[in-house]
């Protein structure tokens, strides 16, 4: 078992500049047996989503912030960290 992994990773080294070769070649035998078969392709989407409304400042022109609860000082004393 160790002797025929050792055989595979030389094998692996000796075909490895020619990979990209044979990754090509069968992408394009690929695409040219889906064009055979008659599937379509996916493409990109024609709809775009709708960019998000514009906010406004309140009248007053102050950012807004959520009020405080009440005892807001009481609650920051009693957690102990």
């Amino acid at each position: 078992m160790i002797e025929a992994a050792g055989v595979a990773r030389k094998v692996e080294r000796k075909l490895r500049p020619i990979r990209k070769w044979i990754d090509s070649i069968a992408n394009v035998m690929h695409e040219a047996r889906a064009a055979e078969d008659g599937r379509p392709r996916l493409s990109a989407p024609d709809k775009r989503i709708e960019a998000p409304a514009k906010q406004i400042a309140p009248p007053s022109g102050e950012l807004w912030a959520p009020p405080k609860p009440p005892n807001a000082a009481i609650l920051d004393d009693d957690i102990p960290f």
